[in-house]
C-alpha cells in the first residue's frame, strides 16, 4: 500500500463532533466532518473534496461557488433541475 501522503483524503482537515447553528456559515471544501450537526446554518460548497461521516442536517441553506456553482448552472440550463427557489449561488471566497 502507498504512503498516506498519496491519499487526498489524508490531507483533509478533520472536524469531529462540532455543532453549527443558525447564523453560522460553514465552508465544506477540504474538510472531513465526523459526527457533526448542521442545524439551521449555511453550508458553502465550491466543488472541492469533502467527507461527511455520520453527520446530521436540519434546515440548512446551501450556497454553491466555484466549480459547484457552474455545475448547478449547467443542470438548470439543461432543464434537469430547478433549484433557484431554494439555493443562492455566489462565489465562495477562501
Amino acid at each position: 500500500m502507498g504512503d498516506t501522503d498519496d491519499d487526498p483524503l489524508s490531507r483533509l482537515e478533520v472536524i469531529d463532533g462540532a455543532t453549527y447553528g443558525t447564523g453560522e456559515t460553514v465552508s465544506l471544501d477540504g474538510r472531513h466532518f465526523r459526527r457533526c450537526a448542521f442545524l439551521g446554518c449555511t453550508v458553502m460548497y465550491g466543488g472541492g473534496l469533502i467527507v461527511l461521516d455520520d453527520c446530521t442536517f436540519d434546515n440548512v441553506k446551501p450556497l454553491f461557488g466555484g466549480p459547484a456553482a457552474f455545475t448547478i448552472g449547467l443542470l438548470e440550463v439543461m432543464g434537469l433541475t430547478d433549484i433557484s427557489a431554494f439555493v443562492s449561488i455566489r462565489p465562495v471566497v477562501h
